[in-house]
């Protein structure tokens, strides 16, 4: 038998382990048959980035922590591109975001997966003059609120008895 290359082209949704079928690709039986149909069993590579569970996509990404306690407008990586989302403000700590229909495409009956992204706080490790003067000022006006935005520290001066 000759050997034959085949340029094919794989539809979208189609998941590790389906099967295409390409018509007439196949040997035939012999000269007077017609040639039978190739099946491919497709192997996805990892990708660096996304792990594929079912059709969701799943990946973690440092975000600063100042953006998840300010709730800032970040930039999130998707099949499709780079796409705007606003944060929600709140504690920066570990956060899973699930974005319904963003993952990987669906197919037949199957919808789209789900893009999950789990968020990872990042502390500024230096700081500029200006950064440090501009945190400063942001630190004194939750102080000046303290019983609003730090009330640990607060109480913690209330229990005291040094407020």
């Amino acid at each position: 038998t000759d050997d034959v290359s085949l340029k094919i082209t794989v539809p979208p949704g189609m998941l590790p382990g389906d099967e295409l079928r390409l018509a007439g690709q196949g040997e035939p039986a012999n000269d007077e048959c017609v040639a039978g149909d190739l099946y491919l069993t497709l192997i996805i590579r990892t990708h660096s980035l996304y792990q594929l569970r079912g059709r969701d996509l799943h990946f973690q990404m440092p975000v600063s922590a100042l953006a998840m306690i300010a709730g800032a407008e970040i930039e999130l990586p998707s099949l499709s591109g780079m796409f705007g989302y606003s944060l929600e403000p709140g504690i920066a700590e570990r956060r899973e975001l699930r974005l319904a229909g963003k993952g990987y495409p669906g197919r037949g009956k199957n919808r789209a997966g789900d893009l999950v992204v789990e968020l990872e706080p990042v502390f500024p490790r230096q700081l500029s003059a200006r950064q440090r003067k501009l945190l400063l000022q942001a630190n004194a006006a939750l102080v000046d609120d303290a019983s609003e935005a730090l009330p640990e520290i607060a109480e913690w001066w209330k229990s005291q008895g040094l407020d």
